[in-house]
């Protein structure tokens, strides 16, 4: 359901949920509303009846073998939402704390309110006598009154979404000192033990539910459920989370990541029918309204729901390219995988008007599976209303001319062609067939991921 790499033990956390038997959900807490108290008695008595319930537990599993070494179980009734591997600057001693973060909810009908939890787990090893074997322990809980959709590390803090709500958490360590006698005389002794607790310090209202929540220094992206991406920028000076520019229209983000071309950062949200979007922040842009609105430069349209989006490091076009970058990484609900990456241009890279001019030539000169057009499809975003889970972008649809997208796959297929149709169709774009397939070696060569 949801994973990710611990890097101190070399572990995957992971979340899991398996049928186990009925057990009796918490007492509820006095002074509820009555409408809200019998919604929370009937989802138990509902798991008292059927025997058994889903359970989700958050397990350490070792790569390779895939055996379980370690499995914590939430409480009746709660899921688990995210996983991440987070460092932690404490606030007591400055050092950086690594944890395993995992965020939860809880949901006993549509009239019940849904609350969630934020756990954190310090992992360890434990020596016993079969070896050495990794294991974990809850060294702080905290319940809030929404769920905890996604939680990550901001400038040595903690950040996590609750709802639409985002917040940034302190963590403080405190030493545990016991009492002890030794010959007669009471004495306090310090062997190391410390507990954590975590002090709300910054906030930020979202629009409805975050979905998606991306870090990357002291920026952060958001994906919301409905109203598509923000840019939000956290200052340590009166720790404040402040946006920076959103995207104005209207969209139900599943999925968003930063993508890098040397010092451009840029945007890739995915939304719920299948369609990629491209955004940069541009404040000097006149149609940017002075920064507020994120400039939208390309869209394309996938066909398969995209469940995750990660950021990794790309090759280098040769020993004299220096500019580093980075590429975004998606997984679609089908198993599928692709890659939204930057182009190396000045790097025997075409320039980008040459390859769009080259794709145009494919889309019309090239056979294709059927007879459909890869172009129409890639662009059936236009056509997708906010019914049927697409977006509403404020504006006439991003013109051709005007895409900073290619498709990588259409241009591939170049290199299938037979050779005669290879050199009409670079004629036809203005190029010659040696440089088309100088530069789409270069582009193979620089998308592949670090």
């Amino acid at each position: 359901m949801h994973v990710t790499l611990y890097p101190e033990a070399q572990l995957y956390a992971l979340v899991a949920a398996r049928q186990a038997p009925y057990r009796a959900f918490l007492p509820e807490e006095e002074g509820g509303e009555p409408q809200a108290s019998f919604s929370y008695a009937l989802a138990d008595a509902r798991a008292k009846a059927q025997g058994s319930v889903s359970q989700h537990e958050i397990r350490l599993v070792q790569p390779g073998s895939w055996a379980t070494l370690w499995r914590y179980a939430l409480l009746p009734g709660e899921e688990a939402l995210t996983v991440e591997a987070v460092h932690l600057k404490d606030a007591r001693t400055g050092s950086t704390v690594p944890l395993l973060a995992v965020g939860t909810g809880f949901a006993a009908g549509e009239d019940y309110p849904c609350s969630g939890r934020v756990l954190l787990f310090e992992v360890r090893r434990q020596r016993e006598a079969t070896g050495a074997e990794w294991g974990a322990e809850v060294v702080y809980a905290r319940e809030f009154k929404g769920p905890v959709t996604q939680v990550a590390t901001l400038e040595g803090h903690l950040l996590l979404a609750t709802g639409n709500r985002l917040e940034t958490c302190t963590l403080s360590s405190t030493p545990v000192v016991r009492e002890v006698a030794a010959d007669g005389d009471a004495g306090r002794v310090d062997d190391g033990a410390v507990t954590y607790s975590a002090q709300r310090s910054a906030f930020y209202e979202g629009p409805m539910l975050v979905t998606s929540l991306t870090v990357v220094k002291s920026f952060v992206l958001i994906g919301d459920v409905q109203h598509s991406v923000q840019f939000v920028r956290y200052k340590e000076e009166g720790r404040q989370l402040t946006l920076l520019s959103k995207d104005f229209g209207k969209a139900s983000v599943r999925a968003a990541q930063f993508f890098i071309a040397g010092s451009s950062l840029h945007i890739v949200a995915a939304d719920a029918s299948g369609t990629l979007r491209a955004y940069t922040y541009t404040p000097n842009d006149p149609t940017s309204w002075k920064g507020q609105k994120l400039s939208l430069w390309g869209a394309l349209h996938v066909g398969d729901g995209i469940g995750s989006i990660t950021r990794l490091r790309m090759a280098q076009a040769d020993a004299s390219d220096t500019t580093v970058r980075q590429a975004a990484l998606y997984g679609t609900d089908v198993g599928g995988l692709g890659v939204v990456a930057p182009l190396a241009i000045g790097h025997h890279v075409a320039q980008l008007s040459e390859l769009k001019a080259l794709q145009k030539e494919l889309e019309v000169g090239a056979p294709h599976a059927a007879g459909l057009n890869p172009a129409a499809f890639r662009r059936r975003y236009a056509r997708i209303p906010v019914g049927l889970e697409g977006a509403k972008q404020y504006g006439a649809p991003l013109a051709f001319a005007k895409q900073g997208l290619v498709d990588g796959e259409l241009l591939m297929a170049f290199v299938h062609l037979p050779r005669a149709v290879q050199h009409r169709l670079a004629a036809r774009a203005g190029l010659d067939r040696e440089r088309v397939l100088s530069a789409l070696s270069t582009i193979a060569k620089t998308s592949q991921l670090l």
